[in-house]
């Protein structure tokens, strides 16, 4: 948004393409940049990530039986007050 602002008072309120070139240039940094950052996250994290899709492909017994214990807790709740 700075470059933006910068942009728009050099522009002094009249519509110029070179203006709104550079603000599309500084949009398609960004873009690259987080889609950079994106990819280099995902590349270091991949073993940790490949090894949690392993574990939640295939669940211990005590996981489902924990999620059955958490819904039955929620379903006999008593009702929240209102007020």
């Amino acid at each position: 948004t700075a470059i933006e602002r910068a942009v728009d008072l050099s522009a002094q309120k009249q519509p110029q393409p070179l203006a709104a070139a550079a603000k599309d240039a500084a949009a398609a940094a960004v873009l690259m940049g987080s889609i950079s950052a994106a990819a280099v996250g995902f590349a270091l994290l991949w073993g940790r990530l490949s090894m949690l899709a392993f574990v939640l492909s295939n669940p211990p017994d005590y996981v489902g039986l924990g999620a059955l214990a958490v819904l039955v807790v929620l379903t006999l709740r008593p009702p929240l007050r209102k007020g």
